[in-house]
């Protein structure tokens, strides 16, 4: 049987028999639109490889060099990325409690609110892992401690607008540590606005639903935490008595449930 997965690519690439992912060659620039201390305004150009004709585009770019970064030093292919963001959770080494997730307000000029987000920033050099720019940034920004679990690929901001992109980095906080105790933000001067807001996980959706009557939410974080929801809604835990709950897989792993077998329609999971 071919699977979702497999369906699911054959329609990207395949539709009323023609391949729907072309080759483009690379933009190329046709003039600077306009110019500031941070960021830049372009016109490119590319060329319709369905119709053969150079379209023109309007692309904002971060000022500031890129970074490139490579997990494997024999790939040849480098990424380039602008920021971090992160994913962290708080954790309670002697005392499982529901994990929760750090998250900043913070007021931006571009909108004119104040917006829930997932704690991030700019990588600052090229000498910077992803890694050490995500331990920076929750520190100076929350003033937690943490530890990098995972690094995403490379994501794209908004990319019918600009060419930023950032890597989602996971990160754990022992709320047991010495550190973790008392945390202190460590702000530079124009992040003044920046406030600390610790959420329960498996509450996540409603509270944001609650805080978008007065704030701006970040659609990354909209996003995760409608992922959340829905996998609340849909995911089947079966217990060993017969007992069937919904529940988050990712508050289920930070649970100590003994005795559950977890299944998904009539497949383990």
């Amino acid at each position: 049987m071919t699977s979702n997965t497999h369906v699911d690519l054959i329609s990207l690439t395949e539709q009323n028999g023609q391949n729907r992912i072309k080759s483009v060659s690379k933009p190329k620039l046709i003039r600077k639109l306009g110019s500031g201390k941070w960021l830049e305004l372009d016109e490119i150009e590319y060329t319709d490889p369905v119709s053969n004709i150079a379209r023109r585009w309007e692309v904002c770019r971060r000022k500031k060099n890129k970074v490139s970064h490579q997990k494997e030093p024999a790939k040849e292919v480098r990424e380039i990325i602008d920021a971090v963001d992160i994913h962290a959770t708080i954790i309670q080494q002697t005392q499982p409690i529901d994990p929760q997730i750090i998250l900043v307000i913070q007021y931006r000029p571009a909108i004119g609110k104040y917006c829930v987000e997932f704690p991030s920033g700019l990588i600052d050099h090229p000498d910077e892992t992803p890694e050490h720019a995500a331990i920076r940034e929750l520190k100076e920004e929350t003033g937690y401690t943490g530890t990098v679990k995972s690094v995403s690929p490379p994501i794209c901001y908004e990319a019918g607008l600009t060419d930023s992109s950032t890597r989602m980095v996971c990160m754990e906080i022992d709320a047991s540590l010495p550190e973790n105790i008392i945390p202190k933000q460590q702000l530079e001067e124009d992040e003044w606005s920046v406030t600390v807001l610790k959420v329960s996980i498996k509450n996540l959706y409603s509270t944001l639903q609650e805080l978008e009557k007065t704030l701006a939410i970040d659609s990354r974080l909209y996003a995760y935490a409608l992922g959340i929801h829905m996998t609340q809604t849909l995911l089947l835990i079966k217990l060993t008595d017969g007992d069937c709950h919904l529940v988050s897989q990712h508050y289920f792993q930070h649970q100590v449930i003994p005795n559950f077998n977890l299944s998904i329609g009539d497949k383990p999971y």
